[in-house]
C-alpha cells in the first residue's frame, strides 16, 4: 500500500476522509507491517482510518493519523491489546478521536 499512498503525496493530495484497506491475514497473504503502513500514510491527514489489520498497534495509528477522528479497530480477543489501545500513551494522544469502532473476529490459533 506504500506505493498507491506516495502517489497521491507526489499528485499533492494533504487530507483523505477515509481510508479502508482489507488486510486481514490470509493464508497467501500476511498484513502490512506496522513500518509499511505508517510509511504509507505519513504525511496524509486521514480523518477515518479502517485498517483491517488485527491487533493494529497504538503507536502505528497515532504515527501514521495524528489527526484522526474515527478509527476502526479490528481486535483478536486479548485482554493485552485492549489495555495498549487504552493506555495513556495509545489512542487517548489522538486530541481529535471521537469514534471508535470495535469489530472482534476469530482468530485461528
Amino acid at each position: 500500500m506504500e506505493i498507491p499512498f506516495k502517489w497521491l503525496r507526489e499528485q499533492k493530495v494533504t487530507n483523505i476522509v477515509k481510508v479502508i484497506v482489507d488486510d486481514l491475514e490470509g493464508p497467501d497473504t500476511p498484513p502490512h507491517s506496522d513500518d509499511a503502513i505508517e510509511n504509507a500514510l505519513i504525511g496524509i491527514n486521514v480523518e477515518i482510518l479502517d485498517w483491517r489489520k488485527v491487533d493494529l498497534c497504538p503507536q502505528t495509528i497515532c504515527t501514521a493519523c495524528p489527526s484522526l477522528r474515527e478509527v476502526h479497530l479490528w481486535w483478536s480477543g486479548t485482554n493485552g491489546m485492549l489495555r495498549a489501545w487504552s493506555e495513556p500513551e495509545g489512542l487517548p494522544l489522538l486530541e481529535n478521536l471521537t469514534t471508535v469502532h470495535l469489530h472482534q473476529i476469530q482468530v485461528s490459533r
